[in-house]
């Protein structure tokens, strides 16, 4: 049997415990907390707890105390040993740019993990650490275990201040990778503009390329960067040069939509009549471009223009001038910008069309009107025998038919004589006369009263055609 005092004593626990409330739980997920508490645990359970002497001895390296430090290890503390946040002693010591501790600790066997002491004191801009270091024999060049110069780590580092002591003290600016891209490639990529002036003023290489072969210069337009984009060119980078991509670098530019960059490469006299791989002229590339905007692709053409591109180049594979393909694939502005500018209209479409009998077809009324403001022939014959005039009279268009007749339009023509008898045959008085081919006057309506002249039941004829007329050109 129980002891009954026993018994009471867990029976009145028992009744505690029931009736205390429920432990108060966040409504917030814990998942997050119980995942970093979970890591903390188990990074500190692999993790030694610190010798009281290595967190005495850190301390005192920071404080920059030789005699603490010396006394320290004299009674057994251990200079690879790890304090409290797992830094060595020696790394205390750079981190606090303590001359004077860190040779004393290095003196005593102390080491540093993957860069040796010099470049990781200048990776952290620890510069007096590092001109002791340099003072005792420690070379600038050194080439780390992988091969490479551990000067290329402190510069992937990004320290500027430690870069530049190294410049300063013989590092190469022109070092390149095992893999074969140039240190200045990987600052450019980085966006790491000073160390980049930094290097050039020390002798890089401004033409170099990276391990895909891609120029310093095209890797900066990629990150975006325009101020790194004009130190480059300030230095001298070369434009010419293909991307990777084989297109050139101003395509690449106006691709991106760098309209800053752009004026920036057009300043340093970058060849606006540089084709890409398929030879196309730059202004084509910039009309025909499916992701720029029709107010970029202004911008971008008159900014080529105005600096000597030239307008009436034509692409290598249809032998089509820039104003063709502009009529094809633009706005209107874009081809009033062209014909501003004193593109020759004296051109036929791919399909012997001209520019307004193929505007016509494709039905860009806009184009149409934009290319008889500014003179083109209403009159030409295109390749397949047809005018302006002659389409507008075979799809019963009024308004178009008047449009030409108003610029200059000759419906005596012999290529518009099948139009004319069409027109003639329908009877259709508001054309003839518009197109001035009415044998008699017409007589105008007596409003208010009767007339002694002769009937006018027939009344006036419209200027423009009723809706039956307009459905029947669309039918056509």
């Amino acid at each position: 049997m129980g002891n009954p005092q026993q018994d009471a004593n867990a029976g009145d626990h028992a009744t505690a415990s029931s009736d205390s409330p429920p432990p108060y739980t966040s409504p917030t997920s814990t998942t997050q907390a119980n995942r970093f508490s979970f890591f903390k645990s188990l990074k500190s359970g692999f993790r030694s707890k610190p010798d009281p002497l290595v967190s005495a001895l850190c301390h005192a390296a920071m404080r920059g105390d030789e005699q603490q430090v010396s006394g320290l290890i004299s009674q057994g503390a251990n200079v690879h040993g790890r304090n409290e946040d797992g830094d060595t002693p020696i790394k205390c010591a750079i981190l606090q740019d303590q001359a004077g501790t860190s040779r004393l600790l290095l003196s005593m066997g102390a080491t540093t993990n993957k860069l040796p002491p010099l470049f990781k004191a200048a990776s952290v801009g620890s510069l007096n650490v590092s001109k002791m270091l340099l003072d005792s024999g420690e070379d600038v060049n050194e080439v780390s275990k992988s091969g490479d110069l551990c000067f290329i780590e402190v510069v992937n580092k990004g320290n500027v201040a430690g870069v530049r002591f190294l410049l300063e003290h013989g590092a190469r600016a022109d070092a390149s990778t095992l893999a074969g891209g140039s240190v200045l490639a990987q600052a450019v990529k980085k966006d790491q503009v000073d160390i980049v002036h930094a290097l050039l003023e020390y002798g890089a290489d401004v033409n170099s390329h990276d391990v895909h072969g891609n120029s310093v210069l095209n890797i900066a337009i990629q990150t975006g960067n325009a101020k790194q984009v004009k130190l480059l060119l300030e230095k001298g980078a070369q434009t010419k040069p293909a991307t990777i991509l084989c297109t050139t670098i101003l395509e690449y530019t106006i691709n991106k939509k760098r309209l800053d960059i752009l004026r920036q490469l057009i300043a340093a006299g970058v060849d606006l009549g540089l084709a890409d791989a398929q030879n196309q002229p730059i202004l084509i590339k910039v009309i025909r471009n499916p992701v720029l905007k029709k107010d970029d692709k202004l911008e971008v053409l008159r900014m080529l223009i105005d600096n000597g591109a030239d307008f009436d180049a034509t692409d290598i594979t249809f032998g089509l001038p820039t104003i063709c393909h502009a009529v094809e694939t633009a706005s209107p502005e874009i081809v009033e910008e062209l014909l501003i500018r004193g593109a020759e209209t004296k051109v036929r479409m791919l399909g012997g069309q001209t520019m307004v009998t193929y505007s016509i077809d494709v039905n860009h009324r806009n184009h149409v009107k934009t290319l008889l403001s500014h003179g083109v022939d209403v009159n030409e014959v295109d390749g397949l025998n047809r005018t302006p005039l002659m389409l507008a009279i075979l799809r019963l268009d009024f308004n178009m038919a008047k449009l030409f007749m108003d610029h200059g339009a000759d419906p005596m023509a012999d290529v518009n004589e099948s139009a004319v008898k069409f027109i003639k045959t329908l009877k259709r008085r508001d054309f003839l006369e518009v197109l001035g081919l009415t044998e008699e006057p017409r007589i105008p309506r007596v409003m208010g009263g009767s007339s002694a002249g002769p009937s006018t039941t027939e009344g006036h004829a419209p200027d423009v055609p009723p809706p039956s007329y307009e459905g029947a050109a669309g039918k056509a």
